[in-house]
């Protein structure tokens, strides 16, 4: 009995382990994929989708001037803010490298603007003694998931959004509100 009870609990930890990132704690990009594929499978019977990408502003630099240890430090707390703010039906990843990823459910549009710019704000407000108490800020792509999209299009206009805050200053969240629609 108690080898069948280890095994349970060693399939559970290796479970987690396969589905998360082992820095942030949060999804890995592959449980973010099979997550978006459900999502968007609601999101077409009904279901409020937002999809929202999150990118470190100047990630690099940090990590050349201040060493990975201190750029891992912000990239695990960057993941904490956004557990902080999101509520537990929304999905959080970090999609690669400095970027992350978020699911957003049952919220309007402007409920989903305002918990990614919570997370912006929130993030912009941290001095760093790390970083010789500088701040770090993040960029964002939004975009609901809406009739006429499918889920490659939703990805390709959120990430578009994205960099189109990058492109444009930094430190801010652009949607289709904001900017229209962008070629």
């Amino acid at each position: 009995m108690q080898s069948k009870q280890d095994l349970i609990v060693k399939n559970a930890i290796m479970s987690k382990i396969s589905k998360t990132d082992g820095l942030t704690n949060l999804y890995n990009q592959v449980s973010f994929k099979d997550y978006y594929d459900t999502a968007f499978d609601y999101a077409s019977q009904g279901v409020t989708l937002h999809l929202a990408l999150l990118d470190i502003d100047n990630f690099k630099l940090i990590n050349d001037t201040y060493g990975h240890q201190v750029g891992d430090k912000v990239l695990g707390t960057v993941a904490q803010i956004i557990q902080d703010h999101i509520s537990s039906s929304d999905i959080a990843a970090r999609y690669g490298g400095e970027e992350f990823a978020l699911l957003i459910f049952d919220k309007t549009f402007d409920e989903a603007y305002a918990l990614v710019e919570n997370i912006r704000r929130h993030l912009s407000l941290l001095h760093w003694a790390e970083l010789d108490n500088q701040t770090v800020t993040i960029s964002i792509g939004l975009h609901s998931c809406e009739p006429g999209l499918n889920k490659e299009q939703l990805f390709e206009q959120v990430d578009q959004y994205l960099y189109h805050a990058k492109r444009s200053g930094k430190n801010k969240t652009i949607t289709s509100h904001s900017v229209g629609s962008i070629a």
